[in-house]
């Protein structure tokens, strides 16, 4: 018999975007095949879609997508700007003992990068001789000029002209214009020792008759950190932004200037940090008190003989004498995020001694509530 011949079947395969077209001929009898009648791939349509703005790190784009396979790719391209970045703001001041930091924060984006700030050069603050004329122009003295001169010292004598309110006894200007007060101009880190002799002098009382020892931040002395001698204590103060912290049982340290006799008594300034002190003889001193992380940075000391009831008592500044800290503190922060329910801080501690204190305190973010859950 005479072969029968090959029976083929056609199968055509369309061309896709990227694969050409071509027909599938398959004998029905034996399996043979071959390929013909190619046709050349479509290649892809491609419709713009969505417009990708750019960021400042990433550029922007559009994305085209194929109309026929759903392939997509970006084109028309846009560069990224770059950050525009502010002027910049302290997040840190600097200090003599630590680098500030600069922080600059992009108004597009919200990014933020730091610069450091060099640490102030200061110089240790020249002592001050009370006794003698030539050292006048080391410090000023404040107020209606009622101090006298003597081999000894300058003599202060209290007034109702004060810089703060005396426990509530005065207020208006009796609290805020001072009389004879002393400043004497600092800066950076320092342990400034406070000479003085007390004299009761024939006062009636010893209520509310105040000697005045504090470093100050500016003029208005509404930011002081010392010691104020009372009758009975010295004792704690602190003055942040007009609030007072004073008199403070358990802290303050007894007896107080209740004897004629000469008087020694310390501040220790690190950084915004205040540590108090005081010595019966002016060689071994005591610590009393202090005050951490106050944002108080001193440029000047002032020193205040002043009373909220009866005048009379009569205070002869000798000598103030500075000299290096013994200790710069080395603050690592540890940031503690604050919660729904409870505030955040920051714990500040000394890599060198390990004290440490909190601030930076915020608040609690309160619950988020969505469908009756907490995002948060």
């Amino acid at each position: 018999m005479p072969p029968l011949g090959h029976d083929y079947k056609a199968v055509v395969t369309a061309p896709t975007c990227t694969e050409p077209g071509y027909t599938t001929y398959t004998c029905s009898r034996c399996g043979d095949s071959y390929k013909s009648g190619e046709t050349a791939a479509l290649g892809h349509d491609y419709a713009a879609g969505d417009v990708i703005a750019p960021t400042c790190t990433e550029k922007g784009h559009t994305v085209y997508t194929c109309t026929r396979c759903g392939d997509q790719v970006n084109r028309d391209e846009v560069n990224a700007p770059g950050h525009d970045w502010d002027e910049g703001t302290v997040a840190k001041p600097a200090t003599t003992a630590e680098e500030g930091i600069l922080r600059y924060t992009c108004r597009r984006c919200g990014e933020t990068r730091d610069e450091a700030i060099p640490k102030i050069e200061a110089t240790l603050p020249e002592s001050v001789d009370f006794s003698s004329p030539t050292s006048i122009g080391k410090y000023t003295i404040k107020g209606t000029n009622g101090a006298t001169q003597t081999e000894s010292g300058l003599r202060l004598v209290t007034t109702r002209n004060a810089i703060e309110p005396c426990n509530g006894q005065n207020s208006g200007a009796q609290a805020s214009t001072p009389e004879d007060l002393l400043e004497v101009p600092v800066s950076g880190d320092w342990v400034a020792t406070l000479t003085f002799d007390f004299d009761q002098a024939g006062a009636a009382n010893g209520y509310y008759q105040f000697f005045g020892f504090f470093a100050a931040q500016g003029d208005d002395y509404q930011n002081m950190a010392g010691i104020r001698c009372g009758n009975n204590d010295l004792q704690n103060f602190l003055r942040v932004g007009g609030e007072v912290t004073a008199d403070t049982d358990g802290v303050k340290s007894a007896p107080g200037t209740n004897a004629n006799g000469t008087y020694y008594l310390r501040i220790r300034k690190l950084d915004d940090s205040y540590t108090c002190y005081r010595s019966s003889d002016g060689n071994e001193f005591t610590e009393m008190f202090g005050y951490d992380g106050t944002g108080i940075e001193a440029d000047r000391i002032v020193i205040d003989a002043y009373t909220g009831m009866t005048t009379g008592y009569t205070f002869t500044v000798k000598e103030l004498r500075f000299m290096e800290p013994d200790h710069k503190h080395t603050y690592t922060a540890v940031v503690t995020e604050p919660t729904c329910t409870a505030g955040g801080y920051t714990t500040y501690t000394c890599s060198s001694c390990g004290h440490s204190y909190v601030g930076d305190r915020t608040e609690a973010l309160g619950h988020d509530y969505a469908d009756g859950v907490c995002t948060r």
